[in-house]
């Protein structure tokens, strides 16, 4: 007999299928990426242990380490995307534990030498995790020494909007530390979305190639832009790693972020994003629609405040390069539905959830949105401003009236409005 919430044979079937795509000897599925980051993470550390994270790190695992390791006695140190690894060998201590790399960086896309990293850090008794959601398939993470890598089975492997699913592919050494975490954690999937994430892996090798030559096309033509600054490719030539990922990569997906030149006003950003018709605006991709997404631009080193499912934490003392985050759209609340007595009453009495309010329309702090409905009229802090864009394997037009994308709806989503429209006029 086996208990459920440990898998069955839906759940066995994806990992075995993932462990093979990855190059693994065992895999562990999650409810989420974040799960299966979290569930890794605390597989390897305890108190009084010291974690050496990429800077450039997806926020909400860095709001994981800030906030909840940070309250165990687990200390993280920060170092850049771009670092030697002699500088990253100098902030390993007695007790570093793990060394968690993300190549091409999240959101900025610095590649880094993983096989020097992952053997100067065995070399010190540390394990190493990797998050390889950008490469599933054209990267081999375990080719290149590491002991855990991460995906975010939401994104390409789902391939359609309509799950949300994490997956861990380990080393024989440390599959069993993995899924005992997973297991006392409670973060298993449904039976469905692993049966949703099996359909997209049959599916997954056409459809990235696919986005990888939509995401070539659309980069190059950018680059050409006057409006462009840069263009943040790594698989182009003028990506300042693109040797190191053609050395470690067999292609490219369709994910990139692009940094206009300065000068523009908010207000001609603004209009640039409300007139697009090919892309919606959205956090997530690998679906079947094409989606951007404003990220800002900070010196590392630089606090965070607010940022998405992240919070202000110690950051590595190098200014070497950029620490991106995701900017957060704040929630918009129409003042009408503001002012009704039922509100207003449920405020007196102390019921009522305020949201927050919208930041200046100049400058000024960012404000974490409770929910995931998009303004796209807020001005943002940060020195800099990209868009990262997604570029689908379909591009489609938006239909009828435009509306904030819905990252977690699906596709089909327009369809059952209709249909309940339709019904209702009867």
């Amino acid at each position: 007999m086996w208990y459920g919430r440990h898998g069955n044979p839906t759940t066995w079937a994806l990992e075995e299928a993932f462990a093979t795509i990855e190059g693994g000897d065992n895999a562990c599925v999650t409810g989420s990426g974040v799960a299966a980051v979290n569930a890794s993470l605390l597989a390897f550390l305890e108190q009084g242990d010291h974690l050496l994270m990429t800077d450039a790190v997806y926020d909400p695992s860095r709001g994981f380490c800030d906030r909840f390791l940070g309250r165990f006695g687990v200390e993280t140190t920060y170092f850049s995307p771009t670092a030697s690894v002699e500088e990253v060998a100098a902030l390993f201590k007695d007790n570093t534990k793990v060394l968690f790399v993300e190549s091409p960086a999240s959101l900025s896309f610095e590649v880094m030498d993983v096989p020097a990293l992952a053997a100067m850090a065995h070399a010190k008794g540390a394990k190493v995790i990797i998050d390889n959601t950008y490469g599933p398939m054209f990267l081999q993470p375990f080719d290149l020494g590491v002991d855990v890598s991460i995906n975010a089975a939401t994104k390409y492997i789902g391939g359609h909007s309509d799950l949300m699913l994490g997956l861990v592919a380990t080393t024989r050494e440390c599959y069993r530390a993995v899924k005992s975490s997973v297991a006392e954690l409670g973060c298993p999937p449904g039976s469905d979305d692993c049966y949703l994430a099996l359909r997209g892996l049959r599916t997954l090798g056409v459809r990235l190639r696919a986005h990888e030559q939509a995401g070539y096309t659309l980069a190059r033509w950018l680059e050409c832009r006057p409006e462009v600054a840069r263009v943040m490719h790594p698989g182009l030539p003028s990506h300042p790693q693109h040797a190191l990922f053609k050395a470690h990569f067999s292609g490219a997906c369709g994910l990139f972020g692009l940094q206009l030149v300065a000068g523009f006003p908010q207000a001609a950003l603004d209009e640039m994003l409300d007139g697009m018709k090919l892309f919606s605006m959205g956090f997530s991709w690998g679906g079947t629609r094409a989606s951007c997404c404003k990220t800002t631009l900070m010196p590392r080193g630089a606090s965070s405040i607010g940022s998405m499912g992240g919070g202000s934490g110690r950051r590595c003392g190098s200014t070497r390069g950029w620490r991106t985050r995701r900017t957060c759209w704040p929630t918009w609340r129409r003042a009408s539905t503001a002012s009704t007595p039922r509100r207003r009453g449920l405020r007196r009495r102390g019921l009522a959830q305020r949201r927050p309010r919208a930041p200046p329309r100049r400058g000024g702090r960012e404000t974490h949105a409770v929910r995931a409905r998009m303004d796209r009229r807020t001005a943002y802090g940060g020195l800099h401003s990209i868009l990262l864009l997604f570029p689908c394997t379909r591009w489609v037009s938006s239909v009828g009236r435009r509306r904030p994308a819905r990252p977690w709806a699906s596709d089909t989503s327009h369809l059952r409005q209709r249909y309940t429209s339709r019904h209702r006029d009867k």
